[in-house]
């Protein structure tokens, strides 16, 4: 089937989505067709592929363009995730995800150090003293005792840029023989949300978005998903399995408490469907196997 959402979802190209799932149901929601249809077909791949070699039959017949499965180790386990899709959205159109046609940058935030404040910046960073990591990566804010650099937010309704002077420096620290710094960064002249009211409450988010998100770790022409495949896969499967219950938890709140927390944690990715982003990542978290 050429109209086949396999054939649309553009998995080689996986750059242009937030994520592997964001790649399915953009066409699913945006190219409607015969549900029916497509998932039958699929089960016809499926069945092909269960009876021989099952990568080489994804990429030929199920078409899709990469190597490794788009999700978790196991195409099986895969594939048959998208056989209960098909099959949910031709019993229920309303389960199609709400997703914009052409959604605007999941990024609005950024951050500039003042060159002319590096010793600066490095004094502070040299006199704070480090913790000890829970997990791969965290995050911290250091505040200079004067202004480091500028912190930039694009305002998506009026195309506006507002610039404001910050002390504050984002840093992403690292814990592999030993701990490092592999970013730093102008943070947010002020955080909505204070730090240590969102670790007091979402402790492996609070360490684990602003360390796998943050500014610089996720370039504006690349897509964050290398970023949380690398979380995936580096990350202990009980501290996923924590962030999964506090990403739960943080969206009970409203979807304006919701940005706030995201961005007090030092995360840069905020897209228009942020709440589908952080369900999408919870759900991964416990239904595939990442190592």
């Amino acid at each position: 089937m050429r109209n086949h959402p396999m054939s649309l979802a553009g998995y080689g190209e996986l750059e242009h989505y937030l994520c592997a799932r964001e790649a399915l149901e953009d066409v699913l929601t945006n190219n409607r067709g015969d549900f029916t249809g497509f998932r039958d077909h699929w089960r016809q791949v499926l069945d092909h592929a269960r009876a021989g070699d099952f990568a080489g039959v994804m990429q030929r017949e199920g078409r899709v363009n990469l190597v490794d499965p788009p999700e978790g180790t196991s195409w099986a386990r895969w594939a048959e995730w998208v056989d209960l899709r098909l099959t949910e959205v031709a019993a229920d159109p309303s389960t199609l995800a709400p997703l914009p046609r052409h959604p605007p940058s999941p990024i609005v935030r950024e951050g500039l150090l003042d060159p002319a404040e590096q010793e600066t910046v490095r004094r502070v960073l040299a006199e704070a003293p480090l913790p000890e990591l829970a997990g791969r990566r965290d995050y911290l804010v250091l505040e200079a005792p004067h202004t480091i650099g500028v912190a930039r937010q694009l305002d998506r309704a009026t195309g506006q840029v507002s610039e404001r002077p910050t002390r504050r420096i984002g840093v992403v620290l690292e814990r592999r023989d030993s701990v490092r710094v592999v970013n730093l960064h102008a943070a947010d002249a002020e955080a909505v949300v204070p730090p240590e009211e969102v670790r007091e409450r979402w402790p492996v988010l609070g360490a684990a978005f602003g360390g796998w998100f943050s500014q610089n770790l996720v370039p504006e022409e690349d897509s964050p998903w290398w970023q949380q495949v690398g979380m995936l896969e580096q990350e202990t499967d009980e501290r996923l399995a924590l962030l999964a219950a506090e990403i739960t938890d943080l969206l009970t709140l409203d979807d304006s408490d919701v940005h706030a927390v995201v961005a007090s944690a030092g995360c840069y990715v905020e897209p228009v469907h942020l709440r589908l982003w952080l369900q999408w990542m919870a759900w991964r978290i416990g239904y595939f196997d990442w190592k």
